[in-house]
């Protein structure tokens, strides 16, 4: 007997697939579909087919990086987040000033696949509860049809606060987001959102602040 298939909200894995007697059919026209349903924006500071916003290069790896918009679907978390343990003390590589270069700097993919495997370790020792909420609320999220997206780097959020056209501003304007760039142990680099020109300053992990994901391609 038959069956319909079904994706996951990434498009990529098939959850229920047709059968036909011991066989299973992919469908990859779906699949191709979600993987160039960006394709048709190019230009920093679009709004892609998928809803998503397009920021350009990233610093890090150089690939096509996204904004999750916020658009009261839970993709910004306003009322604020903590960044996680303020006597940080694992062997993740600091971005140690403002002039400071490097992937611990640029990449957020990077420095968010750490802190995960940190938080699923103090879940077993806590009752479950999340160490590292900023970087937790964008591995968590699902939207636009995407579930990889991740806390950016501190080069990767200036890199949005730096385009003038962001139809987002206006919401960001004034306000303090979390990066998942590490300035000391106990500091972690955030970005404000200034009318003028954006501050890059490091406070307490225990503090809140909003959080905006961002994926790559």
């Amino acid at each position: 007997m038959a069956s319909i298939a079904r994706y996951n909200n990434s498009v990529s894995v098939c959850v229920a697939c047709l059968a036909v007697g011991s066989i299973a059919f992919l469908h990859f026209s779906q699949i191709a579909q979600a993987e160039n349903a960006n394709a048709a924006c190019s230009a920093v500071g679009d709004v892609c087919p998928d809803g998503s916003i397009f920021v350009g290069a990233s610093p890090g790896d150089g690939r096509p990086m996204y904004l999750a918009a916020s658009d009261g679907e839970g993709y910004d978390t306003s009322m604020g987040s903590t960044w996680g343990p303020r006597d940080y003390s694992a062997p993740i590589p600091l971005c140690e000033d403002e002039k400071a270069t490097g992937e611990s700097c640029a990449n957020g993919k990077s420095n968010v696949g750490l802190f995960l495997d940190l938080n699923a370790k103090l879940r077993e020792n806590n009752g479950g509860y999340d160490e590292y909420q900023a970087a937790m609320h964008c591995e968590q999220l699902i939207a636009h049809d995407h579930d990889d997206w991740y806390l950016p780097a501190r080069d990767e959020l200036y890199a949005v606060f730096k385009i003038a056209g962001l139809a987002e501003r206006a919401d960001m304007i004034g306000s303090y987001f979390w990066t998942s760039s590490l300035m000391s142990p106990a500091h972690r680099w955030a970005v404000h959102f200034d009318e003028a020109a954006g501050d890059i300053l490091s406070a307490y992990a225990a503090g809140d602040m909003r959080v905006r994901c961002v994926r790559t391609d």
